[in-house]
């Protein structure tokens, strides 16, 4: 008899320990700690929520598509399922002092009769509206209500940096495809959106001054050459970096030069500097004073519309892929003659011109690894290191 106690004993603990790591496995990305606590916390339908003003219609709707229970705003003094307060307001005693809470970080108090999500900045009240909703996604639904494990979850951002890259040149997605990325980006607590809007493909964004382009230069896509043009107008990419911005994401638009230009080119030859066998038309022309003024012009319209992006990413890589044809432009051919350059060096020439023209514009030069061999300000630079197998090439960049 004293065994089977025994045996329901560690039965009810192994149990209670897979319940707890089930709550936690629901948490993506893992925050920073949590403390299981004994109950459940049940949200019935119909539930009030309280937040701020300019916050709460936002909230009701995430949490009500996570859960279609109905929850209202919270007339005053009414009591609350949910609560998004200050971070001040998470001691033990309204006596004891709490230090400020940095930006995205957020604690999670669940307990039987509400939950509340402390924090001293929005975002660290939307990314605790993130765990509480992937909790909700996995809490047992009863009686038209759910029920969640009681626990305190502190969490904060681990890295400033967490991005995702979504490639349209080569296959485009349309405005309510990108928006459901950016609502994925979200729930998981992503906060760059890397938009590669131009490469050899295919031109995905509209430059009111030089309209073709999108209209020519959009036409095709890596598996059909031919499909009809695709591109967003800039209304449309006004509205998709508001939405990113609503859900805390910052969009880092690509612009890629000298290489990957075959689109462009394409829309606008008179600016092309050739390619090769295998990379027809793929680099701009890099010295000459008419494609420098036609790159600015393109330049300036991007950074109007991306005036968050603190970034813009411009390339910068596999220029070799294509430069044959660049000792045949008169221009190159005199200035690698007169100062005994190679093509290499002609490649840094134009990047160092570019980063400079971004830099100008208030924005970081963005760049695949190859930028590290550019000679371009590490102050004012951001290297996006894809080789991971050149490790040689992040050494490199770090030092």
């Amino acid at each position: 008899m004293r065994k089977d106690w025994q045996w329901c004993i560690v039965l009810m603990l192994t149990l209670g320990s897979i319940s707890i790591q089930a709550s936690q496995s629901l948490i993506i990305p893992r925050p920073v700690s949590y403390q299981a606590k004994e109950g459940v916390c049940e949200i019935k339908a119909g539930s009030f929520v309280h937040a701020s003003m300019g916050a709460v219609q936002g909230y009701l709707k995430s949490l009500n598509q996570a859960t279609s229970l109905g929850l209202r705003m919270a007339p005053a003094d009414a009591s609350c399922s949910i609560q998004f307060l200050s971070g001040e307001m998470r001691g033990k005693s309204s006596a004891e002092a709490q230090p400020k809470m940095k930006e995205g970080a957020y604690v999670l108090r669940i307990r039987p009769e509400t939950a509340n999500i402390y924090a001293d900045t929005a975002s660290g009240h939307f990314y605790g509206l993130q765990t509480l909703i992937q909790l909700l996604h996995g809490a047992e639904k009863k009686d038209g209500s759910l029920s969640i494990a009681c626990a305190e979850i502190e969490d904060s951002p681990r890295y400033e940096w967490r991005g995702f890259m979504l490639d349209e040149s080569r296959h485009f997605s349309g405005p309510e495809a990108v928006k459901r990325y950016l609502d994925a980006m979200a729930y998981y607590k992503l906060n760059r959106f890397h938009w590669h809007l131009t490469d050899s493909p295919g031109w995905r964004i509209e430059i009111k001054k030089y309209p073709k382009l999108s209209t020519v230069g959009g036409i095709g896509n890596q598996t059909d050459p031919k499909a009809p043009a695709a591109y967003y107008t800039q209304e449309q990419i006004k509205e998709i970096v508001a939405y990113a911005k609503a859900r805390y994401i910052t969009v880092i638009p690509e612009i890629d030069m000298p290489g990957h230009a075959a689109a462009a080119v394409r829309a606008y030859p008179q600016f092309g500097g050739g390619g090769s066998k295998r990379h027809p038309d793929f680099t701009f022309k890099p010295m000459d004073p008419a494609t420098d003024a036609f790159l600015k012009d393109i330049l300036k319209e991007v950074a109007e519309l991306f005036p968050d992006a603190g970034v813009i990413h411009y390339g910068g890589d596999e220029v070799h892929f294509g430069w044959e044809k660049w000792p045949a432009i008169p221009a190159v051919k005199k200035l690698m003659k007169e100062e005994n350059l190679e093509l290499k060096d002609v490649e840094r020439r134009f990047n160092q011109r570019f980063a400079k023209v971004i830099n100008d514009l208030g924005y970081k030069t963005g760049g695949w690894d190859e930028i590290t061999h550019a000679g371009i300000p590490k102050d004012k630079s951001l290297v996006f290191w894809w080789r991971h197998d050149k490790p040689k090439e992040l050494h490199h960049a770090l030092n």
